[in-house]
């Protein structure tokens, strides 16, 4: 994997109580050849970090209690007429994710981890149908 993109909860934005708890914020780091590359669009003020790619980066952030998805780098440019100018546009376009219509680091999340609205809306009617034959049958 030549790829990380990077959850956490902490997002001074005023509007961040709005964000998910878990996924508030989004950034990535990216393998390239000894190093790995670390960016976080911080609230507007980039910070940019470089590491040795011997130093295992994925379990230093899981360590810290921050959610860690694994990937490889798309090979395609990610961004389409616009860019969206925030932590997931810039964390979409450094790891090649091409996707519409995703603005916040739980719907990154969600798309990466495949836990897409479909799926939630099937296990929901899996979970009401199950209810239904339970009550039906006196359970």
């Amino acid at each position: 994997m030549d790829g990380l993109a990077i959850f956490s909860g902490d997002n001074a934005h005023p509007l961040s109580f709005l964000l998910s708890r878990k996924h508030r914020h989004v950034w990535s780091a990216i393998r390239v050849g000894d190093y790995w590359h670390i960016y976080d669009w911080h609230q507007g003020l980039p910070v940019i970090e470089v590491t040795s790619a011997d130093f295992n980066l994925a379990a230093h952030y899981r360590d810290a209690d921050l959610t860690v998805i694994e990937l490889e780098r798309g090979s395609e440019p990610a961004h389409g007429p616009a860019m969206l100018n925030n932590c997931v546009g810039h964390t979409m376009v450094l790891l090649g994710i091409r996707a519409h219509f995703i603005f916040t680091p739980q719907q990154l999340w969600n798309h990466l981890t495949g836990h897409t609205m479909l799926d939630r809306f099937r296990k929901m009617f899996v979970q009401l149908s199950i209810e239904n034959a339970l009550e039906r049958m006196g359970a």
